[in-house]
């Protein structure tokens, strides 16, 4: 009869009860330490857009994996001026944890492309597929779970063969 007068099945001593309600508020209270503001760079399209468009040495397309990392050699030189462009905002909460990659999907953070068929290529792909992709800082590293495919070593020997050395 304990069971049917417990909220739980099982009746705890408190102790446990007391660690799933410190677990449950230390999870709670960190939410907004895992991807806090200060962590992404200050965005100075606004400041841009006031003072009116300078000149730039190079103007990359793109805050994704490539081009952020391609800014951040370029910056290395103090006299050239970078600016690096990006649709989207800075990531979300859910792109911080590998296992919510699906609470991305279709929503402002995903560009929500189809990808076509074609007689060249996709061809194991249903006619309009789903292919989600980032629109964010960090691009779809920061939407498909921070997953990469390094290339294959056969593709990299096929366009050395074709004349593109290194």
């Amino acid at each position: 009869m304990d069971s049917f007068t417990s909220p739980c099945a099982n009746c705890s001593v408190g102790t446990t009860n007391q660690l799933i309600g410190l677990l449950f508020q230390a999870v709670l209270s960190a939410q907004c330490n895992i991807s806090p503001s200060e962590l992404w760079p200050q965005d100075y399209g606004p400041r841009v857009l006031k003072r009116g468009f300078e000149e730039y040495d190079f103007v990359i397309i793109g805050a994704g994996s490539a081009g952020s990392v391609v800014a951040n050699r370029l910056s290395e030189n103090p006299n050239w001026k970078i600016l690096l462009l990006e649709a989207g905002a800075d990531p979300p909460i859910e792109s911080e944890i590998p296992s919510l990659w699906g609470a991305l999907l279709k929503t402002q953070f995903d560009w929500t492309y189809y990808a076509e068929i074609s007689n060249k290529a996709s061809l194991s792909l249903p006619k309009g597929s789903y292919w989600p992709t980032g629109k964010m800082l960090g691009g779809s590293s920061s939407h498909n779970t921070l997953f990469y495919i390094r290339g294959n070593q056969r593709d990299y020997d096929h366009w050395e063969d074709l004349g593109n050395e290194g």
